[in-house]
Order: structure tokens, then C-alpha cells, then sequence
């Protein structure tokens, strides 16, 4: 009996640590917008993507992304101790993208400091076993209930980033974690200004039903250029090993610029980053 008890102990002990260094790791693919100033969407790029969020004082010593079905190898990653880690490949078309990485199932494996994954399986077949990529995303940016153009932010006044609806979010049939949304918001230096949240890392996250996003008017500055970031997450399979969250989506993501009025007193944007003025 009491053997039966300590093997039980210990099995629980080695699954609670059992991906300790990982927190969240999600293999996408996707496609990225840009959103001009008169609203027309322009598409960036394809991507096929693994992303990897680190625990506290995690990190990852060596790992493979690859095919299950022929052992292909997707993406190595390095030895890292930063936050976040991403490879991504990108592709002309969505069509080349799916022809180079089909919706099949893709095997994840990462040896931590102090956890191994092995063979953690997600598929990209999706429900509908097909292409399940979100419509692309409109943005506005709304101050006292009023939409304001991309030229004429108030920086004393707080502003809501307010995005079209998520075409395919969806409660994860699973129940690991419902279907994402992202919004990102950095300044033209590229300093992270405002961000929602992230599952399992930060207390309060936006899921697919989520509509809009608060920068609180003391985050902004006058005479600057900003950079809008919003991301829908359809998660097509999720997994769960240890502490480790996997998901397995189709993302859309819009960028927009703007800018606030008013005389900037710091360093001058660049071109790259901000609005160029």
C-alpha cells in the first residue's frame, strides 16, 4: 500500500514538472495585413510559424518541429533563455505555403534545463479538414465615442482600438483555451506601449469574443507615430502537457499606423517604424 502510494507521489510529481520550461507554444499559419489611412487592406506576407513562450527562468536547450507523417524537419531551434522565441518561413501565396507545410499533424519536441517534450502532436486539419483562416481585420480608433482619423489621435485622451468582428472564433471544443485575439500597440522607436494580455503568462487575456482595447491616454505622446497590431487566433487543435499549453492555429493580422497631433519634444521617428514625420 504504501509503495502503491509513493509510486503515485512520484508519478505526480515528475508530470507536474514534466514541461516546466515552456509555457506556451503555438504552430500557425497565417497571413498579415496592412491597413492604409482610407482603410484599404494590402496583404503583407504567408507565414508558417512556431512560437514559443518561455516560463519564468525557463529555457529551451535544443528542439525539433517536425512532419509526422515523414519525419520531416520543420524548424531547429537554438538554445535560448528569452521570453519569446519564432520561426517562421514565409511564401508568395497561401497555396505555395500550404504545398510546402500541408494540414497534417506536426510533431514538437524541446529538451528545457529541466524538461523534455516528446513527440507533442498538433494538427492543422482544422475541423472542416481545410483552410481555416480568419476574414482579414479592419481597425478604428475611437476617442469619446467618436472615430478619429489616423492623423488625428488626441494624446490627452484615452483611445479604444476597435476591430471588425472574429469570422471564425470559436469556444475550443477541447476546453484548453478558446480562440485568441491580440492587440499590440508600439511607438515609432519600437517601444511596446499597450498590449493585451497572454494565456497562462499574464491574468487577463483577450479570447475571440473580445471587440476592442484601451491605450490609456498617459501612455500616449504628442507628435508621434505609433504602430497597431491585431491578431485573431482560430485554433484548429489544442494539447496540453505539464505546464505546457500547445495550439495549433490560423491566424489574420492587420497592422495600422498612426499618429498624434501636437509637437513631438523627443527624438524624431524613423522611417521604418513610425509615420516619417
Amino acid at each position: 500500500m504504501f509503495k502503491s502510494m509513493f509510486l503515485l507521489l512520484l508519478l505526480s510529481v515528475v508530470f507536474s514538472v514534466a514541461a516546466n520550461d515552456v509555457k506556451f507554444t503555438l504552430l500557425e499559419k497565417s497571413k498579415s495585413y496592412e491597413m492604409d489611412e482610407s482603410g484599404k487592406l494590402k496583404l503583407l506576407k504567408n507565414e508558417f510559424v512556431s512560437e514559443t513562450i518561455l516560463s519564468k527562468d525557463g529555457a529551451i536547450v535544443e528542439g525539433i518541429l517536425k512532419r509526422a507523417d515523414n519525419e520531416e524537419t520543420i524548424f531547429e531551434l537554438i538554445a535560448s533563455d528569452s521570453f519569446f522565441n519564432r520561426y517562421a518561413n514565409s511564401y508568395a501565396d497561401f497555396v505555395a505555403l500550404d504545398k510546402a507545410h500541408p494540414n497534417t499533424d506536426y510533431l514538437i519536441n524541446i529538451t528545457g534545463k529541466t524538461s523534455t517534450i516528446s513527440d507533442l502532436k498538433l494538427s492543422l486539419n482544422g475541423p472542416e479538414g481545410e483552410v481555416q483562416v480568419p476574414d482579414p481585420i479592419r481597425i478604428s480608433l475611437v476617442q469619446e465615442q467618436n472615430v478619429v482619423a489616423v492623423t488625428e489621435v488626441d494624446a490627452d485622451k484615452d483611445l479604444q482600438l476597435v476591430w471588425s468582428s472574429f469570422s471564425k472564433g470559436a469556444v475550443d471544443p477541447n476546453g484548453i483555451l478558446n480562440d485568441l485575439i491580440f492587440a499590440l500597440v508600439s511607438d515609432c522607436h519600437g517601444n511596446s506601449v499597450s498590449r493585451s494580455g497572454i494565456p497562462f503568462i499574464m491574468p487577463e487575456y483577450l479570447t475571440y469574443e473580445a471587440e476592442q482595447h484601451l491605450v490609456p491616454a498617459e501612455k500616449l505622446q504628442p507628435g508621434l507615430g505609433y504602430i497597431v497590431i491585431v491578431i485573431h487566433v482560430n485554433g484548429v487543435d489544442t494539447a496540453k502537457t505539464g505546464e505546457t499549453t500547445a495550439m495549433a492555429t490560423y491566424n489574420t493580422s492587420t497592422k495600422m499606423r498612426f499618429q498624434t497631433r501636437g509637437e513631438n519634444t523627443g527624438p524624431e521617428c524613423n522611417n521604418d517604424n513610425g509615420s516619417g514625420k
